[in-house]
C-alpha cells in the first residue's frame, strides 16, 4: 500500500487563512468585551470603542503572492508569516 502527499493549493491556503482570520477576530472581540466591564463601570466608553475597533480590524492578509507549488513547504511557510498581522489603520 503507497500514500501520496497531499498537494497544497492557493485555494486550500486561502481557505485556512479565511478561517484562522475568523477565529482570530472572533477571540479579539470576545476580549475587548469580556474586559469592558471595568472600563464601562468607570464611564471610559471611549477606551471600549477603541478596543472593540481595533478587536474588528484583527486581520490576515489575504493576497497569496505567488502560486502556492504542492508540496512545497518553504512556500507555505513564508506565506503563513507573511499574513498574520494587525491592521493599525482606520480600515476597518
Amino acid at each position: 500500500m503507497s500514500y501520496s502527499k497531499p498537494s497544497l493549493t492557493q485555494d486550500t491556503v486561502l481557505y485556512c487563512c479565511e478561517e484562522i482570520e475568523r477565529f482570530c477576530r472572533h477571540k479579539a472581540v470576545e476580549q475587548a468585551i469580556l474586559s469592558s466591564p471595568p472600563l464601562i463601570k468607570r464611564g471610559e466608553y471611549k477606551a471600549v470603542e477603541k478596543q472593540l475597533k481595533e478587536a474588528i480590524r484583527v486581520s490576515i492578509k489575504t493576497t497569496v503572492p505567488r502560486k502556492v507549488k504542492s508540496n512545497d513547504k518553504q512556500d507555505l511557510n513564508e506565506i503563513i508569516k507573511s499574513r498574520f498581522v494587525k491592521d493599525n489603520n482606520n480600515n476597518g
